[in-house]
């Protein structure tokens, strides 16, 4: 499914998992550890006779404070996934397109930055 294939580019591309400090979530934001990636799904607009588009949703969260660090990840996802093309566990990806720059969330009950951004995959039939 769309969460899981786009969560797997992103570990793939070192964007999260591993020893880069960053942990994936899909479909939720648990309250630990900071430093989260997530992904939501939002539904998606009209299909072709070729393609669906499906939306999702981009989440990042880091440590107390770290607005910069926030920031910084969120550009990184953000800029990873404008590049995605191919194939994904069998499904074809003609595009990512986000529909805005990321953007400040405010922060969390612990005083921990969220930035966000909504994209649309065009995967092939």
């Amino acid at each position: 499914m769309l969460l899981d294939e786009i969560g797997t580019w992103l570990v793939e591309r070192g964007i999260v998992g591993g020893t880069t400090g960053w942990t994936l979530a899909k479909g939720y934001m648990p309250p630990t550890p900071d430093r989260i990636v997530a992904l939501f799904d939002t539904g998606g607009t009209p299909a072709s006779p070729s393609a669906d588009q499906p939306t999702f949703q981009l989440r990042v969260r880091a440590a107390r404070m770290d607005y910069p660090g926030t920031r910084a990840k969120a550009w990184e996802a953000f800029n990873a996934l404008q590049k995605l093309r191919g194939e994904l566990s069998g499904v074809g990806y003609e595009s990512v397109t986000a529909r805005q720059l990321p953007f400040p969330m405010g922060y969390d009950t612990n005083d921990r930055p969220e930035f966000a951004c909504n994209l649309v995959a065009v995967r092939l039939r």
